[in-house]
């Protein structure tokens, strides 16, 4: 379980500015937790840095604060590991409403 926090969070913080070597369209509503959670770190940061503007877009957020960010992708690995099943977008509307 720590080998899958230390890696969310490596990802969170240290790899979400760099792009899948392959080129791919992914429908992110379509990702479950057991999708994320089984992905390389460095598409985990992408995915989460999506899914962070996705959801700052909508509510109008511009800000991006590395902290909150990690804090928040620790959250939704916990959430992800009880609810393999579930999309991602579901895990952070249930943590985050």
């Amino acid at each position: 379980m720590r080998t899958v926090y230390a890696a969310l969070l490596c990802a969170a913080t240290a790899l979400p500015f760099s792009a899948p070597a392959r080129a791919e369209v992914v429908n992110m509503a379509t990702i479950t937790c057991k999708d994320l959670l089984e992905s390389k770190p460095d598409e985990i940061g992408v995915m989460l840095v999506w899914l962070h503007g996705y959801y700052g877009g909508r509510s109008g957020d511009t800000k991006f604060d590395v902290e909150e960010f990690a804090r928040g992708s620790q959250k939704i690995a916990e959430h992800c590991k009880q609810n393999m099943s579930i999309t991602v977008m579901q895990a952070i509307e249930r943590i985050f409403k």
